[in-house]
Order: structure tokens, then C-alpha cells, then sequence
């Protein structure tokens, strides 16, 4: 998607535009400002022309600089309607207008009565953002949280010591529980400001895909889409190799997974569920030659609203990394953002905690970075379990760091969308 608006002048009666050489460009939280002058004769029109490529809020602010002259400003679309004007009498002249989609729009200037003047008009537009999914975070900001150990409790390990919420939280369920611990899990962080990402464990691949299971997917949606809020969802995450190296999960495999999630996808759209997003969570490993996989194989178009992974560095190293690299690039070319269900790294040290502001940085400044998909979430496996080379619970300075950042104005919230 883009967020970028450019502002250009069309020349009127009388040129002038300041910075015309470079299209000024602003981002979906951006605020952008442009100058536009020149001179207005007597009884004479200038026009200005703005194009918006994102829909977006526009405020301009026309000033002049004989007294004895007084300007009028109209506001109006490509096909000519007028959307806002100021005639009055005082300066400076103010016309607006609100959630503009995108086009060409034109700034008409009127020299009303008075001698031939010279004048300035500034141009504010904001782009408004709209989600592309549930629970999508404005540009520049991204999800922040972590797994707790045992679907442990996010108020006492990390809330209370912050002083802030956990805005991305993570939790595991088995298929007897999507409509009942699930649920509640969902809506509590949802009371809490969390965002929910929840992962469920199912029957059988192919009988899910099959439909034989289509009932007890719709018990599990629409109890979430009662819920007030977005809500992330994985069908069977990290499902390459639990049962060996290269051995999936299921015996249905690669082909049945996606089958699986593209009956849920069906599920949700005949439901009209529209505040559960659909994403796979993959092993960061598997987009590493040494693993033998296709993660080609693990994903169809159409069934998903971003791609999530489970990405873990084993020695006191970098989580950006080339296998990151590697996924941010594979995202970027199938066109949707990329959220982390579980990261974890080695050190407890000052350097440990300067490479978990890092790795909050990176994300931050990725939809714009050009090194490929835009980061939406990260959420630490901030716990022991099911760790045979070594548990991943956060300490020393990971755990500061990590809880410093919970209160960063950059961190998303759900109280934002």
C-alpha cells in the first residue's frame, strides 16, 4: 500500500511554487505542508492543484499582503464540486476538507477587491489511514508484546513492572478450547487494551479442509467476532516439523495446511467475521537452505491477511539476520506485512538489551526502509517451555529493555484503531 502524497503546483495566472523541484512525500501518520505564492492582479483567479494518491484530510490557509485587497478561497474536487470556500473579509482565508479520497483537487484563488497583491497559501494534508485488516497498526508504529510461559499472566510479569499494557499478547490452545479458553483469553486482553494473537491446535488437516469440521469452525468465529476488538488468529502454527526435521505435522502436509486455512478464510468471509485477521506462523528455519523446505509450499494467495513467523537467533547474536532478510523480502513479493508470533535471542548484558531496541527499531522504520515487508507485530517467547537447547524467558537487561519499550509512544495500541 501506499502512503505518500504529492503536492504540485499548476500554474495558474501567476506561477510560484516553493519546492517545486522534489514532490514533497509524507507518510500514513505524517502530516505534510507545503507553501505555494505568487501575485493575484486585479479582479484576477490563480489556481492551485493538489493530488492526494491516499485519502486524507486537507487545510488550507491563504494570506496576502495588501490590506486594502480582499482574497476569497474555494475548495473543490477533479469534476468541479465545491467542498469547502472561505469569502469573508478578514485574513487569513481557511477552507477544509475531511477524508478527501484520493485525486486531483483545486485551490481557486479570487482577488475580490483591491489592487493587484501578493500572496501565500499553505497547504496541510494528513493522510487517514484505514486498516487493510483487523488490527493493522498505523505506519511507524508496531505491536509489541510476548508469550508468557504457560499462557501466563501478562499483569504481574509485565504490566505492573511497566506501567503499561501489553500490546500484543500471544497464547495456545488446543481445538477443545476455541470456543470456551480461547474466548475468554481473547476478550480479557481485549479489556486489557491487548491485542490478541491466538494459535489452535486441530483435528486432522484434511478433514478440516474437507469441511468435516465446519461446524466447530464456526462455533470458534463467531464467539470471536462477538468480541469488541481485533483479534489475530493461526490455525496450527509452526506446523513443518514437529514431528521430525522435515516432517510436518500432519500427514495431509504442506498441501492440507493451506486447504485447512483456506476453509477457515471461507468460513470467515460466509460468516462476514470482520474483526478476526488470518495469518500462518512458519519457522524462521524454514527459509534457510539448510532445512530442505519450500515455504512456498506453506502459503496460497487470497487465504491470508499477513504472514507471521517464529524467528530465534541461538547465540548472542542479532535477530536481523539473513534468514529475517530472506522473510521480509519473501513477504514483501507476495504483498502483505509480516508479524513475529515468537522471537527469542541469547544475553542478559547491556548489549543484550541494546540489541532488543534494535530489533523494536528496525520494525519501526520498515515501511519505509525498502528492505522489504512492513513489520506489524513482534511478541518475545518470554518463557521455558518446550525448549530443548535452552529456555528464552526474558532477564537482565532483555527484560528492561523489553519492558521500556511496552511505554514507548511507538508501540500500537487497539485504544488507537
Amino acid at each position: 500500500m501506499k502512503y505518500l502524497i504529492y503536492l504540485c503546483a499548476v500554474i495558474g495566472l501567476v506561477p510560484g511554487c516553493v519546492g517545486d523541484e522534489d514532490p514533497p512525500v509524507a507518510s500514513a501518520s505524517q502530516a505534510l505542508t507545503t507553501t505555494f505564492t505568487g501575485t493575484i492582479p486585479v479582479n484576477g483567479w490563480a489556481t492551485r492543484q493538489i493530488t492526494l494518491t491516499a485519502t486524507s484530510d486537507v487545510s488550507a490557509s491563504l494570506s496576502w499582503a495588501s490590506a486594502t485587497s480582499n482574497l476569497n478561497l474555494f475548495l473543490s474536487n477533479a469534476a468541479g464540486t465545491s467542498i469547502d470556500f472561505a469569502n469573508g473579509a478578514a485574513r487569513p482565508e481557511v477552507v477544509d476538507g475531511t477524508a478527501l479520497p484520493a485525486g486531483t483537487y483545486t485551490l481557486g484563488i479570487k482577488n475580490k477587491t483591491g489592487p493587484s497583491t501578493a500572496y501565500t497559501l499553505t497547504v496541510t494534508t494528513t493522510p487517514v489511514f484505514h486498516a487493510a485488516y483487523p488490527g493493522q497498526p498505523v505506519p511507524g508504529s508496531v505491536f509489541w508484546g510476548a508469550a508468557i510461559s504457560g499462557n501466563g499472566d501478562p499483569i504481574t510479569r509485565h504490566e505492573t513492572p511497566a506501567g503499561a499494557p501489553l500490546a500484543l499478547h500471544r497464547t495456545f490452545w488446543q481445538w477443545n478450547h476455541r470456543a470456551t479458553n480461547l474466548v475468554q483469553a481473547a476478550r480479557d486482553d481485549l479489556e486489557h487494551a491487548r491485542l490478541p494473537w491466538v494459535s489452535v491446535k486441530t483435528p486432522s488437516w484434511a478433514a478440516m479442509g474437507a469441511g468435516t469440521h465446519d461446524a466447530e469452525i464456526d462455533q470458534m468465529l463467531v464467539a470471536l467476532d462477538a468480541l469488541p476488538g481485533p483479534i489475530w488468529l493461526t490455525i496450527h502454527h509452526e506446523p513443518e516439523g514437529g514431528g521430525g526435521v522435515n516432517q510436518p505435522d500432519d500427514p495431509a502436509g504442506p498441501a492440507g495446511h493451506v486447504a485447512m486455512n483456506r476453509r477457515v478464510r471461507q468460513r470467515i468471509t460466509a460468516l462476514g467475521v470482520d474483526n478476526v485477521a488470518l495469518a500462518p506462523i512458519l519457522m524462521s528455519y524454514t527459509f534457510k537452505g539448510a532445512s530442505g523446505r519450500n515455504p512456498d509450499e506453506w502459503w496460497a494467495p487470497g487465504i491470508y491477511d499477513f504472514f507471521g513467523v517464529d524467528h530465534y537467533v541461538a547465540t548472542e547474536s542479532s535477530l536481523i539476520d539473513t534468514a529475517w532478510g530472506a522473510i521480509r523480502t519473501w513477504a514483501a513479493a507476495r504483498g502483505v506485512d509480516v508479524a513475529v508470533g515468537e522471537w527469542g535471542m541469547r544475553g542478559t548484558d547491556a548489549a543484550a538489551g541494546a540489541r532488543v531496541h534494535a530489533w523494536y527499531d528496525a520494525a519501526i522504520g520498515s515501511a519505509t526502509d525498502g528492505r522489504g515487508a512492513r513489520v506489524v507485530g513482534l511478541s518475545a517467547f518470554d518463557s521455558n517451555l518446550n525448549s530443548p537447547t535452552g529456555g528464552w524467558e526474558l532477564f537482565g537487561q532483555q527484560l528492561s529493555a523489553f519492558r521500556d519499550l511496552l511505554g514507548d509512544p511507538r508501540t500500537a495500541s487497539i485504544n488507537d484503531e
